[in-house]
C-alpha cells in the first residue's frame, strides 16, 4: 500500500449520520472492553487486565472476511502469575521508507501557507485528505456510531467480539467507546532526532509539539486529530535516515488509562535520490 504525502489543510470532523457512508480513515481510537485477565503459561489468571478501559489506538480490518480491530499498542504480562512482569508493545501507524518503486511525495511549504502555521523551507509528512489507504487521521470510534445494522460500520464498531466467560461476552470488544466527560490530550514522549520537528493538527489549527508536552485534540467521543512530521531543508541528511516520533494518548480526566505507545516513522533518502525529483519534492514509499 502506497502513500501519497502533502502539506496538510485543516478540516473539520466527518461524522456517520442515518445511510450516509462513513468517511473511512485507518485508524481509529475507543477503550478495551476486556476485563478477563488472561492467563499465564501454567493456565494462572494475571492479577488483571492491563488493557481494560485503556485508551486504544485500533487499526481496521473492514475488509476483511471478518471485519476486525488490530490494536497498535498493548500492555501485557510475562512470566508467571505468582511474579508478572508488566510490559508494552510500542504501536507502529505508519513506516514509510525510500524506494525506487512506488513513490509517494513530500511538498515544500511556502511561508504564507496555513495561516502562518508553517515556517520557510519545511518538508513536510502528510497524506491526502479523502483517501482511505493514504489517510493516517486518527479518529475517535462514535464515527462509525448510528449506522444500520447490516452497514459495515455497524459490523466494524460491534466486531471483535469478547470470548466467553468474559461479563460482557459476545459485545464488540472496543464497540463501548470513551465516556462523554473524558478529555483526551495527545503527548509527544520522545523523537529520533532533534531535527525532526512534530505538529499537530486538531480541532481546525496546527500547533508545534515538544518532547514532553501534549496537546488537547479533544473531549468526550467526537473527535480527530492528525500528527505531522517536518523537516527543515537545512536539516535534511546527508544519508538515508529513518526518523521516528513516539506517542501516547492522555485522559486528563483519568476516566480511562492511557495508551500504549505509537510510533510514526519515515525515513528520507539520500540527496542524490532528492535530487531525481528536484527541491521541491520529496518522495517515500510507505511501508506497513
Amino acid at each position: 500500500m502506497s502513500y501519497r504525502l502533502f502539506l496538510p489543510c485543516v478540516g473539520g470532523l466527518v461524522l456517520a449520520t442515518g445511510s450516509v457512508q462513513a468517511d473511512w480513515v485507518k485508524y481509529y481510537v475507543s477503550t478495551d472492553q476486556r476485563s478477563l485477565p488472561l492467563v499465564d503459561p501454567s493456565s494462572n489468571p494475571y492479577p488483571d487486565q492491563p488493557n481494560y478501559n485503556r485508551l486504544t489506538v485500533l487499526y481496521e480490518h473492514r475488509l476483511s472476511s471478518i471485519p476486525h480491530w488490530h490494536p497498535k499498542a498493548r500492555f501485557q504480562y510475562t512470566g508467571s502469575a505468582s511474579s508478572p512482569t508488566l510490559g508494552q508493545n510500542t504501536g507502529v501507524l505508519q513506516e514509510s521508507q525510500a524506494s525506487s518503486g512506488n513513490w509517494t511525495r513530500l511538498y515544500l511549504s511556502n511561508p504564507s501557507d496555513y495561516g502562518g502555521a508553517f515556517g520557510t523551507g519545511y518538508f513536510i509528512s502528510k497524506p491526502v485528505s479523502g483517501d482511505v489507504d493514504d489517510n493516517f487521521t486518527i479518529r475517535s470510534i462514535e464515527s462509525l456510531r448510528g449506522f444500520g445494522p447490516s452497514d459495515v460500520e455497524t459490523l466494524m464498531l460491534n466486531s471483535s467480539p469478547l470470548p466467553a466467560p468474559d461479563p460482557l461476552a459476545g459485545q464488540g470488544r472496543y464497540a463501548g467507546g470513551l465516556h462523554p466527560d473524558s478529555h483526551v490530550h495527545l503527548e509527544l514522549v520522545s523523537v529520533s532526532d532533534p531535527a525532526l520537528k512534530v505538529f499537530l493538527e486538531a480541532e481546525g489549527s496546527i500547533s508545534p509539539m515538544t518532547v514532553g508536552s501534549d496537546a488537547h485534540v479533544g473531549d468526550g467521543n467526537n473527535w480527530e486529530f492528525r500528527p505531522i512530521l517536518a523537516l527543515l531543508i537545512a536539516d535534511l541528511p546527508t544519508v538515508e535516515t529513518t526518523y521516528t516520533a513516539t506517542f501516547r494518548l492522555v485522559d486528563e480526566e483519568e476516566i480511562h488509562g492511557d495508551s500504549g505507545l505509537f510510533t510514526l516513522t519515515v525515513a528520507v533518502p539520500e540527496p542524490a535520490t532528492l535530487g531525481l525529483f528536484g527541491l521541491g519534492s520529496l518522495f517515500l514509499r510507505r511501508r506497513r
